[in-house]
């Protein structure tokens, strides 16, 4: 889902298209617009929430999401955790670039569930585990299962779960990945280098990268293993992802840099 600056319309007030669906919960509204060419998931009808191509539903439209799915592309991957649902944009494109990856997606609100299942084609079958459940309580429950790849895109319609900058939860996604297993963040601001935030995150990982996108958001990749290996590399990697999904990533790739270590 989008961050503090999401993609915004080009209509300065409202999101331009036709009203699918208007459900509430507790959270507040959950909304599907639809366009000529996209179907658009939003909670207050400024902000995108999820964007899905129609004649093409697992290509990322959003850049954001783009940049997470370069670490597709870091290690192989048979287990993935994906901790936010939103319009299932990671969810579909993992499914896509191999549907063998077994993945858990774990999502809070049973209303955006319901949305997407019938208006965003998520993938089914015995391979994708949904979970209604609070991120925070998935993650510290007991469990010896262990991922290849831990996604966590947490937000409400204008802001970023405070969840993601918290040493627990670090600690929590740290156990969770196996020893070549990377963690994914897209988180609302670039970090601080010397903030809280940063030295917990470079005292779990010690190897640690970072994307800034268009929208003002940075992507976090953080992987327990010392992987001495040259930025053109991840850079070279990265790259291969447009292919995978009939997008450019080139720009993207390009903006990999090693996030640097506060002490």
């Amino acid at each position: 889902m989008p961050i503090s600056d999401p993609v915004k319309s080009l209509s300065p007030f409202r999101l331009l298209g036709k009203r699918l669906a208007h459900l509430e919960d507790e959270y507040g509204n959950v909304i599907v617009i639809e366009n000529c060419t996209h179907l658009i998931l939003t909670f207050d009808e400024i902000y995108e929430q999820s964007k899905m191509m129609k004649v093409s539903p697992s290509m990322p439209v959003h850049h954001y999401i783009r940049a997470m799915l370069m670490s597709l592309s870091f290690t192989p991957v048979e287990k993935a955790l994906v901790l936010g649902l939103g319009g299932g944009c990671l969810v579909r494109a993992i499914n896509a670039s191999n549907n063998k990856i077994v993945q858990d997606v774990v999502e809070l609100r049973e209303t955006v569930m319901r949305i997407a299942e019938k208006y965003f084609s998520l993938p089914d079958g015995s391979r994708t585990h949904y979970h209604i459940q609070d991120a925070n309580d998935f993650m510290t429950r007991k469990s010896a299962g262990k991922y290849n790849i831990i996604f966590s895109d947490l937000y409400s319609e204008d802001a970023m779960n405070p969840l993601q900058s918290k040493r627990s939860f670090l600690v929590s996604c740290a156990d969770r990945l196996d020893d070549n297993g990377w963690l994914v963040i897209n988180y609302h601001i670039p970090p601080d280098v010397h903030s809280l935030f940063s030295y917990t995150l470079h005292s779990l990982f010690k190897t640690v990268l970072y994307c800034t996108v268009s929208s003002g958001n940075v992507i976090i990749y953080a992987s327990k293993k010392d992987i001495q290996i040259p930025l053109s590399k991840y850079q070279e990697w990265g790259n291969t992802v447009g292919k995978m999904f009939g997008c450019d990533v080139s720009t993207l790739s390009r903006r990999l840099s090693f996030w640097p270590k506060p002490f």
